[in-house]
């Protein structure tokens, strides 16, 4: 995990990544208190995961076959109780829980994943967002 500050609470990231021919994972990681403790969305070549590590154990709120080919804008935004994961725009997985109290943003890699990075951004979220 790669995290940067300050802490913020209603959120929003992204980046942009190539995964071609990765074995792992890769994602973002919000609301990180720590690295047992966070929220994320993750890729890997043929699926997407938003959830949560609660303790080092991963609880999964929502997971969707997709197809990571070449380029690709992998966004998260979570506001309150509503997390969501996009593609390109599109919006992939959706799914709800407690919020997690404010904490940093940054990337996860796991596994055998080779990642191109092109731009990483984050922007914390008003609360009318």
């Amino acid at each position: 995990i790669l995290v940067v500050g300050p802490t913020v609470a209603d959120v929003e990231v992204s980046v942009t990544v190539r995964l071609d021919g990765s074995n792992g994972e890769f994602g973002i990681v919000h609301h990180v208190q720590d690295s047992l403790n966070y929220d994320f969305v993750s890729l890997t070549v043929s699926a997407m995961r938003l959830g949560r590590m609660i303790d080092g154990k991963e609880r999964i709120l929502n997971e969707k076959p997709i197809e990571a080919r070449d380029w690709v804008e992998l966004r998260a935004v979570a506001a309150g109780r509503h997390f969501r994961g996009y593609i390109d725009g599109e919006l992939i997985t959706h799914g709800h829980g407690r919020p997690l109290p404010a904490g940093l943003v940054g990337i996860r890699a796991m596994g055998g994943v080779t990642v191109q990075l092109r731009k990483l951004w984050a922007r914390p979220l008003t609360e009318e967002s």
